[in-house]
């Protein structure tokens, strides 16, 4: 099979399209709180977690290509991974105590979370498959919602070691750990600026909640708001230039918008239930938050100006916890594929995940999957590997959002693997996926060949010593 990859400039006036993306949300509409997806205009709101756990907080990572979230299983939370279709779902972590507030790298490659393992919470980072869970804190008190910085080298989060809540910063391994607020009052909720020279915070030092802003080493630290009110839950808008947050200042919680030096302060929004968890879309256009109306919590959008609001989700369901997905990169992938047996893959994030329309050339009722026998199939997940035949040579062009890393679930022995957005050097996968035995990497062009490199659009026998997670990143 010949795997070509043709940029959008070919096609299109640019190399790449931006798309806004999407909104996951948690709603107990079904019955449990669940993972929804659902288009940025409220259109097509699916359930992707789908189980019959609560599962909250989820976080997109930073290509929009998955998600992870956490699910209480036993009383206690554990953090899972999914594509954004549902397919893929695993668990991260299995350990006592509890897993909550994970966060994706800048990269996608680590997830930084809180653990209750030790008997108190402590900050722990680990490989996007899982492995390598490291407590990088390792302190008696309190440590907890860890953020990356924007360079992914540092981790902000908040400790009671001080008797009081405070910010810190520390290394990626833990090393120098330091107090950066360093006040009698209690400093929480920090958020890191786009370019990593400020952070934002919410502290009492003043007696009540106030927005504050600081250097990102912890000096010049400034109240921006000065009310009696509870300011809470500040963002920054993805410029950098504008603050967003909420403040019962008017006797309810409203969103509030403000420059980074504290001027021109606009109230955006007037619910008299209360207006909760704002967060900006990717272009800072637009606001996606939750409102309490008609006794339930709904999923709104409105434009950075605080006009046209709108209710997405518009059900006798709780819906909450709104995240924009991530600016995603659209491309267009060529398959070339050979007459009879092929080994194919979706390396795309795409709408439309039948066979016979990502590949209308093929046999129907010719698509199988593996997992220790040939299972048939009709759609094609992420990760996934597949056989499928077709009566003659072609080619297909495949468009959907870039897939630049993506974690797969193995059992121990063989399994038929799918492929990512780029191509992957197979010693290079081989080294950083100790399960894989080496030399087990096939490839099949009218008969099987030892893999040289993962090609978009290409699926892939591999042989692993034991069941878990592999990585496929550019």
């Amino acid at each position: 099979m010949k795997i070509k990859l043709i940029l959008s400039c070919l096609l299109l006036s640019s190399s790449w399209i931006f798309s806004q993306g999407k909104i996951a949300f948690v709603s107990d509409r079904s019955g449990n709180d669940e993972i929804y997806i659902m288009n940025a205009d409220g259109s097509d709101q699916i359930n992707i977690s789908n189980n019959y756990h609560d599962n909250w907080f989820p976080e997109f990572s930073p290509d929009g290509s998955q998600i992870v979230f956490v699910a209480q299983h036993h009383r206690i939370g554990e953090i899972q991974m999914m594509n954004t279709d549902g397919s893929g779902n695993y668990h991260l972590t299995e350990e006592d105590g509890g897993d909550y507030s994970p966060r994706f790298s800048p990269d996608g490659l680590k997830i930084v979370f809180e653990a209750n393992r030790d008997e108190n919470s402590e900050v722990y980072f680990m490989d996007v498959d899982g492995e390598n869970q490291i407590n990088v804190t390792n302190n008696p008190a309190i440590d907890q919602t860890p953020q990356f910085t924007p360079d992914g080298n540092q981790i902000i989060f908040v400790s009671d070691r001080d008797e009081n809540s405070e910010i810190y910063i520390m290394n990626m391994d833990g090393e120098n750990q330091v107090n950066l607020t360093n006040n009698s009052a209690n400093d929480q909720m920090p958020d890191v600026s786009p370019d990593g020279e400020h952070i934002v915070f919410v502290s009492t030092r003043d007696g009540n909640e106030e927005i504050y802003i600081m250097d990102a080493n912890g000096a010049n630290q400034v109240n921006l708001t000065l009310n009696d009110g509870s300011d809470l839950d500040p963002h920054f808008s993805p410029d950098g230039s504008n603050i967003i947050f909420i403040s019962n200042r008017e006797g309810y919680y409203g969103i509030y918008m403000l420059e980074t030096n504290g001027s021109n302060l606009n109230s955006l929004s007037t619910n008299s239930g209360g207006d909760f968890s704002p967060r900006f879309s990717p272009d800072g256009t637009q606001i996606v938050y939750q409102a309490y109306t008609d006794g339930n919590y709904e999923v709104y959008l409105m434009n950075a100006d605080g006009t046209d609001k709108t209710n997405l989700t518009n059900d006798s369901g709780s819906d909450k916890e709104p995240q924009f997905q991530p600016f995603t990169e659209l491309i267009f992938i060529e398959i070339e594929y050979s007459e009879n047996w092929n080994l194919v893959s979706v390396p795309l994030s795409v709408q439309n995940t039948a066979s016979d329309s990502l590949f209308p050339g093929s046999v129907e009722g010719t698509l199988f999957s593996f997992d220790g026998s040939y299972i048939p199939e009709t759609d094609l997940e992420l990760g996934e590997g597949y056989w499928l035949r077709f009566d003659s040579a072609g080619t297909v062009v495949i468009t959907g959002t870039v897939i630049h890393v993506l974690a797969i679930e193995v059992n121990e022995g063989w399994n038929l693997i799918g492929s990512i957005s780029h191509t992957v050097d197979a010693n290079n996968f081989l080294a950083e996926n100790e399960l894989i035995i080496p030399g087990t990497i096939f490839e099949f062009n009218g008969s099987y060949e030892s893999a040289d490199f993962i090609l978009p659009g290409k699926s892939y026998w591999v042989r692993t010593n034991d069941s878990g997670i592999i990585v496929l990143n550019e």
